[in-house]
């Protein structure tokens, strides 16, 4: 479960972000992988195709009338289930 949205939530979100950018968390996880590769055009990226798609997600828009830093939340939680499927961090092999 995320920290700021329901799992089903996360779920939902995530089949629409892929099927708009199929290549999405792929890139999600090369940040991850490559902390320490000039990454901020592609964090930034992502980001804005996450804002995107949480626009059109009634979920989203529900928690974002009363939350203003929603869009934050849900790449935070978005962010930890893409990191939670590379595995435990101690078993992860960043490049450096």
């Amino acid at each position: 479960m995320g920290k700021h949205f329901r799992d089903e939530e996360i779920e939902e979100f995530l089949k629409a972000y892929v099927a708009r950018f199929p290549d999405a968390v792929e890139r999600m996880e090369h940040v991850m992988l490559n902390p320490f590769d000039d990454n901020d055009e592609l964090m930034s990226q992502n980001f804005r195709e996450i804002y995107q798609v949480a626009q059109s997600m009634e979920f989203f828009a529900a928690y974002a009338a009363h939350e203003p830093s929603a869009i934050h939340d849900l790449v935070r939680d978005v962010a930890r289930r893409v990191s939670d499927g590379l595995g435990p961090m101690g078993s992860r092999k960043i490049k450096s």
